[in-house]
């Protein structure tokens, strides 16, 4: 199933969120979306705040628990089996649990050099620049290859 979403559709359990336009989000700047262990009832998404705090919010009861904090206010998140995936700065890092970032590589981006949205699908990270230029990124190396202009406007 394509995991890339723009804008952003109801919420679901097989759905990943790239950067919430729902207003309980307002404060968010990036989820992510998956199901939790199987003695938990309902949804937990990865969330980082625009003060950097990096956690999970339970979707069905709305607490947020905190597990870190990150070094930047990520614009996206992207996920592909358990690693979660941002990128910034011309820059692409995989992201742990904590929201502690390891540089993957240089991303190569037009624009202002960070990701508008990521998305992805099994086996493929994609993202949008700030000239809504479509990328895929190679996530073992943070290479971003142009797929071209999606004539969306970021505003």
């Amino acid at each position: 199933m394509n995991k890339f979403y723009y804008p952003i559709p109801a919420v679901t359990p097989k759905r990943r969120l790239l950067r919430s336009t729902i207003p309980l989000f307002a404060l968010l700047s990036a989820v992510v979306v998956r199901p939790v262990a199987a003695s938990n009832i309902g949804l937990s998404a990865y969330e980082v705040t625009s003060s950097n705090q990096f956690g999970v919010i339970n979707l069905s009861t709305g607490v947020f628990t905190q597990t870190g904090t990150t070094s930047f206010a990520f614009g996206a998140l992207a996920e592909i089996g358990n690693t979660l995936y941002t990128g910034g700065d011309n820059e692409f890092y995989s992201v742990s649990g904590t929201g502690a970032t390891t540089s993957i590589g240089p991303s190569s981006l037009g624009g202002d050099g960070f990701y508008w949205d990521l998305g992805s699908t099994a086996n493929t990270v994609y993202g949008l620049d700030s000239n809504s230029t479509l990328y895929s990124i190679n996530t073992s190396t943070g290479a971003s290859t142009s797929i071209g202009g999606t004539g969306m406007s970021q505003t």
